[in-house]
């Protein structure tokens, strides 16, 4: 085998080749960092321009982190709606700069605020006048240094200042001659063209002339990507507005929603005098507060789908696994227990045995819960008085019961779809039909009678003849039921008090009426 060997000269060559520009790279950042610094605490404090403020905790994390600098501007003592980002001096953390969403305006004047990270209950009152100001412009992580003058650690202080002197000395050093003498001639020969006058400047003073450009440069793109529209903005001009570009599934409780991002995160807004904002308090909030993890700890993530209650709401996450949190009273929580949680909780697996896995769909009735698995099954657990947990009972069930076949018969399988009403639910099948079982006062099952159902019955086709069929979609309110069909028809039946079958009367119908387009 031939054996290619390198030579101490060729070895010496390849360092001379390539560190010069990765040492320019490092001496580049280093120096650009401390223009920053330079540009937005130093010089902002000497003239007493809008104070900027280092953010020196994660309470407002993803968007604003420890180590950023925020400049702040004055708020002018404006009335601030909910969801405006603040910031305040707070004397319980030694009179320090503390950067809030307001989450409520209350009617003496005073703020309620909280950190967007923050897991644990909103601060005290703020008043107005204790405000310092809003936050104008984010300028991220170079403040880290700072943060670690206030946190003590100097070895890290002194270590980050002998690499940024180092990288001065390095851009700043005089060039030696290739011949290895350590100075220019003062007067080239004749024929040697003379340096422009631009190369004559001092490489100090390039040095300066880039920082001060770059700086610039960031300063322009950093307005226009991070200024806040104005002080008075809310939630939706604020850090993370791009929390709310993307949400891929929604849902509404009695009074209250919550929606899911394409990030995973659940956020919720509303009532919470059970807990179903799922933020640990039990504090209504009039803009959407983001759901806690599991024990308070953290944050809820990795939901792909919700399912709001009464007073209650369940999530599916990626791993299949379901946590509720809320009133709990008849068990629809599915945690074995009848105990209300403000913070999620993992549903059990049946009889209380292990967890629910491999779940795909998830949906909530008043206090009623159903899930579908991989393997086409449906399970539901909670308020069981009408049959609407399908499993031919009407006993309540803290953990998931497996709904019934038809007449008891097997069980309910090949089911894609599912929704839960108010005390009845329904599923669609892989073969477009529907299905559904428990209150059945109003017509809501569709099976053409007024018949409650612990097990499921199938819904007819308009008029009792036949049965529905090619379902792709079904939802259900609180006393009806509407399905989409492949022809993008829309089928509904149940109560009509309201016109909310569509079909332009008020007349309930226990089997499927077609909705009237405009």
């Amino acid at each position: 085998m031939h054996r290619t060997t390198l030579t101490a000269e060729q070895l010496r060559g390849l360092t001379r080749r390539w560190s010069p520009p990765v040492v320019r790279a490092v001496s580049a950042f280093y120096l650009y960092t401390l223009g920053w610094l330079l540009l937005w605490v130093v010089i902002p404090s000497v003239v007493m321009w809008s104070p900027p403020v280092l953010i020196t905790s994660g309470s407002m994390e993803p968007g604003i982190r420890a180590g950023d600098v925020v400049v702040v501007g004055a708020s002018d003592g404006l009335r601030l709606d909910p969801g405006t980002v603040v910031t305040f001096r707070d004397q319980a953390f030694e009179d320090r700069l503390i950067t809030h969403r307001i989450t409520t305006a209350t009617d003496d004047g005073s703020y309620v605020t909280k950190g967007d990270a923050n897991p644990g209950p909103d601060s005290t009152p703020l008043a107005p006048d204790g405000v310092e100001g809003v936050p104008q412009v984010l300028v991220s992580t170079v403040g880290v240094p700072l943060l670690w003058v206030e946190q003590g650690r100097y070895a890290l202080v002194a270590a980050w200042l002998i690499v940024t002197l180092a990288a001065a000395s390095h851009v700043l050093k005089r060039p030696r001659r290739k011949d290895g003498g350590d100075r220019i001639e003062r007067d080239p020969p004749r024929d040697v063209p003379r340096p422009s006058a631009a190369s004559r400047v001092p490489r100090a003073g390039k040095a300066a002339v880039t920082i001060a450009v770059l700086a610039l440069v960031s300063l322009t793109a950093g307005r226009a990507a991070a200024t806040l529209a104005d002080a008075t903005s809310n939630g939706g001009n604020s850090f993370d507005a791009t929390e709310w570009e993307a949400l891929v599934a929604v849902d509404g409780g009695e009074v209250f929603s919550c929606g899911v991002n394409d990030e995973g995160a659940v956020w919720c807004w509303g009532s919470n005098d059970r807990g179903q904002l799922g933020d640990g308090t039990e504090d209504d909030h009039t803009v959407p507060v983001q759901v806690v993890g599991s024990g308070g700890v953290g944050m809820l993530s990795g939901a792909v789908g919700i399912g709001a209650g009464s007073k209650h709401t369940c999530v599916v996450k990626t791993d299949g696994t379901v946590w509720c949190w809320g009133l709990n009273d008849r068990g629809q929580l599915g945690d074995g227990t009848n105990d209300d949680h403000s913070v999620p909780v993992q549903v059990k697996g049946s009889g209380g045995t292990g967890t629910l896995t491999t779940v795909t769909e998830i949906t909530a009735g008043l206090q009623h819960s159903c899930a579908v698995k991989t393997d086409g099954t449906a399970w539901c657990w909670g308020l069981n008085d009408k049959g609407q947990l399908g499993d031919n009972t009407t006993t309540d069930s803290s953990t998931p019961v497996q709904v019934k076949g038809p007449g008891g018969t097997g069980t309910l399988t090949t089911v894609t779809e599912i929704t839960a009403g108010l005390q009845h639910s329904c599923a669609v099948k892989t073969d477009g039909t529907a299905w559904c079982w428990g209150l059945n006062n109003k017509g809501q099952l569709g099976d053409n009678t007024t018949t409650d159902s612990s097990t499921p019955v199938q819904v007819k086709g308009p008029g009792g003849t036949g049965t529905l069929t090619t379902i792709i979609l079904i939802g259900s309110g609180n006393n009806h039921t509407c399905a989409a069909k492949q022809t993008h028809t829309i089928w509904c039946w149940g109560l009509n008090d309201n016109g909310q079958l569509g079909n332009n009367t008020t007349t309930n119908s226990p089997t499927p009426v077609q909705a009237i387009g405009t």
